[in-house]
């Protein structure tokens, strides 16, 4: 028994060692941030089976890439003044004409909230003599403008607008998928079409009956959305400057462009429904496993 078990270990194990990625000529970029080996995540880890002389575990892995039905843009604004009643004053107008003009794009007032967030004292420095003094130069406050909307292609328009009420700071976009149980239900069935096709891939090669009940024995759900996908890299080639002890050069380096970009997972599942990807989405995984028990002869 023990030796027949040890073929079949070697069966599947030989079965399983296979490439899921080919790196060629068409890397890009990226190649410059880190070792391509280390930035390529197989957050799918390697498949596994299990068996023993009694029992056998079948498992599938399943990833879905799924397009945001809905946005929520959060920007920051932030105001400077003598008196608190100024900066008030001041950041509420450019918040409300920032406003006025987003409604005309369709925002509507139950599509955005303004979030009082902080209202702090300013210092500066002033020198008199030889020596350096710290004092209250106003207070600075801080608002977040939370907007919602559908249509995508407003992200664009919403900026824009924003930056002429010198509103700069765009924290951060929000995915919103609406129905996720039917997301799961999805990774649920094609789970199980695998595991299906698994066992009986299985039993064929090993010669073995299964008893007919099963049972799940472990599941586990992931998300992943783009703000936990976006990677950055910094690509330049350039010469070293070397110096000694007593140089009195002094060497300024040029600002250097970091680039952001999407970074998916992509490897170690059995099946990625939706597989090609062009923009943003919110990746969804699904691990099952379901134990069967081996039939004694």
């Amino acid at each position: 028994m023990k030796t027949k078990y040890f073929w079949t270990i070697i069966f599947l194990s030989v079965f399983f060692i296979m490439p899921v990625a080919t790196i060629g000529q068409m890397s890009g970029n990226i190649v410059y941030d880190k070792p391509y080996s280390k930035k390529y995540r197989n957050t799918g880890t390697e498949q596994k089976v299990h068996l023993s002389d009694s029992t056998m575990l079948v498992q599938a892995k399943v990833l879905m890439n799924v397009l945001a039905d809905e946005y929520v843009v959060v920007f920051g604004v932030a105001q400077e003044g003598e008196t608190v009643s100024e900066s008030n004053d001041k950041i509420t107008k450019r918040i409300d004409n920032f406003i006025s003009e987003i409604k005309k794009l369709g925002i509507s007032s139950k599509d955005y909230y303004v979030d009082f967030i902080t209202q702090n004292r300013v210092y500066e420095y002033e020198k008199t003599g030889n020596t350096v003094y710290e004092k209250e130069a106003g207070f600075v406050l801080k608002k977040n403008i939370s907007i919602h909307f559908i249509d995508k292609k407003l992200i664009d328009n919403i900026t824009i607008i924003a930056s002429k009420h010198e509103i700069y700071d765009l924290i951060k976009v929000d995915y919103i998928v609406l129905d996720i149980p039917k997301i799961k239900k999805r990774l649920f069935e094609e789970a199980i079409k695998i595991i299906k096709s698994k066992k009986d891939m299985y039993v064929s090669q090993m010669n073995v009956q299964l008893l007919s009940a099963s049972r799940v024995y472990y599941e586990k759900h992931t998300s992943y959305y783009p703000s936990d996908l976006y990677q950055s890299f910094t690509a330049f080639e350039t010469g070293k400057v070397k110096t000694d002890y007593y140089s009195k050069t002094t060497t300024v380096n040029k600002r250097k462009m970091k680039t952001f970009y999407f970074s998916p997972v992509q490897s170690g599942f059995d099946l990625v429904i939706n597989p090609v990807i062009i923009e943003p989405v919110i990746q969804f995984s699904y691990m099952l496993e379901m134990k069967y028990e081996i039939k004694r002869k």
